[in-house]
């Protein structure tokens, strides 16, 4: 390959690009009991570009930035010892009944990217992207359904408490949602493919692209929403399970791999 083959190409102009395909926000530190599913996702852009040689380009602009993540659980979480509203002391079990969330986070991105390659006019050719994203959460795009309960052993009394809403201890209580994800994100963005010319000014493009975060969206503080009832510790340990898990769990970090369709609009050639 000799780099120093003279062909036209674009110089400057504008490009739309989308990728759907496979998204995640991937956290290592879940509970155990969890089961986690990926889900469809996408990334739309548009923006400018300028060629800063023949095979370099600059590319900036805005896009949306879509990611899904499952999370399901059925069974009972590892048992904790905490001290009730009372000062008591007691171990307790929390019980997941059918529990499904869905986080469906939205982003306004704005990437700014370098691309190696020859987009020719009058042949195909090749390119590789490398370069960064901002992301600004624009929805949250959160669901949950089912149900948990609660009860405390107290050892030293041999009694365990179930549905005693007064300590805490419910039956059949509803998922809570009172964390969300952090508003900003950034990502490291990566991609190759090949060009396609269409016209002298239209070159069509066509791959793979990555989307890999840097950043934690999660590590968020959930809001005690009975602190009267519950201390702030127990709430911290239910919340992996009833709240947001993915928002109250350190290490929540997005993904994306999708196939890249786009077009560059020239509006001058070299």
């Amino acid at each position: 390959l000799d780099l120093d083959d003279d062909f036209i190409y674009p110089a400057w102009g504008f490009y739309f690009d989308v990728s759907p395909g496979i998204s995640n926000i991937s956290n290592n530190n879940l509970p155990s009991v969890m089961n986690a599913k990926s889900g469809l996702g996408y990334a739309l852009n548009v923006g400018y570009f300028h060629s800063v040689s023949p095979w370099i380009k600059l590319k900036a602009g805005v896009g949306i930035t879509s990611y899904k993540k499952t999370l399901s659980a059925n069974g009972e979480a590892p048992q904790q010892t905490f001290q009730d509203i009372d000062g008591d002391t007691y171990s307790e079990t929390l019980t997941l009944n059918n529990v499904e969330k869905i986080s469906n986070p939205m982003y306004l991105s704005v990437p700014l990217i370098f691309e190696f390659g020859n987009p020719n006019i009058d042949k195909p050719g090749f390119y590789a992207d490398l370069g960064l994203k901002y992301s600004f959460l624009i929805n949250e795009n959160y669901s949950y359904s089912g149900t948990y309960s609660t009860k405390g052993t107290y050892e030293q009394w041999n009694v365990t408490l179930e549905n005693v809403p007064e300590l805490g201890f419910y039956n059949n209580q509803n998922q809570e949602a009172s964390a969300g994800f952090k508003k900003t994100n950034f990502s490291v963005v990566a991609g190759a493919g090949v060009f396609i010319p269409v016209s002298s000014v239209i070159i069509f493009k066509g791959g793979l692209v990555t989307n890999w975060g840097l950043t934690d969206i999660g590590n968020n503080t959930a809001e005690n929403t009975n602190p009267d009832v519950i201390g702030d510790e127990v709430y911290s340990f239910r919340a992996r399970y009833i709240d947001n898990s993915l928002a109250v769990t350190r290490g929540s970090r997005t993904f994306h791999l999708g196939v890249e369709f786009g077009l560059y609009i020239s509006h001058r050639l070299k």
